[in-house]
């Protein structure tokens, strides 16, 4: 596969022009731009050939975009950036929607102890990211100049494998990356220790 985008960048590349009016970041979230999407997608472009997007009047634009927008999109048939963009902002909702909805308080985080405390507060700063991402995926083109960009220092480097939960008892849900994931039933807390490692630890 990897030998094929290069054969398709080389046929196709001089089509595209750079896009990056927000200063090197995610065209899509905000977060670090860290590679490059190609809209419409090269695959596209190959199946449909460069005629069929211009009779239509669809740029070729080439953007920054942060790998998880990049790995979303894929080959997905969408073939300008207000399209592209639409379908992140809600995949991302998706993919995030069990840590979106798990809001702690300050007095019940305060109530935790050691490393449960820093990983509620490691979570908490997840989630508050997640949603700034969100923010600029929903926003317009001309409404992204004027609110604050995800800071790259808040980004996380990693993500947890459990989401802790709020309730009467603290209870665990099992994080899953997958879109459309429905957790089982909440997990009480203390059967869950042996799961609730530091992110990237087992």
């Amino acid at each position: 596969m990897h030998d094929n985008r290069k054969l398709l960048e080389s046929k196709y590349n001089s089509l595209y022009v750079k896009f990056d009016p927000y200063g090197g970041v995610c065209y899509y979230c905000g977060a670090t731009g860290s590679c490059f999407d190609h809209a419409p997608a090269l695959s596209s472009v190959d199946s449909l050939g460069p005629r069929y997007f211009q009779n239509l009047g669809i740029p070729f634009a080439l953007v920054k975009a942060c790998n998880e927008c990049n790995c979303g999109l894929g080959a997905k048939v969408l073939y300008t950036l207000e399209e592209r963009q639409d379908y992140l902002a809600t995949w991302l909702t998706r993919r995030y929607r069990e840590l979106i909805a798990t809001e702690w308080s300050q007095d019940a985080i305060a109530l935790l102890d050691g490393r449960l405390q820093e990983f509620v507060q490691a979570q908490e700063k997840l989630r508050e990211w997640v949603n700034k991402r969100i923010a600029w995926a929903r926003a317009t083109e001309d409404d992204k100049f004027n609110i604050p960009k995800p800071s790259v220092k808040d980004e996380p480097k990693l993500e947890p494998k459990w989401i802790l939960c709020e309730f009467s008892e603290v209870a665990a849900v099992p994080w899953r990356e997958q879109a459309g994931y429905v957790p089982q039933t909440p997990q009480k807390f203390q059967g869950c220790w042996n799961v609730l490692k530091e992110p990237g630890q087992g």
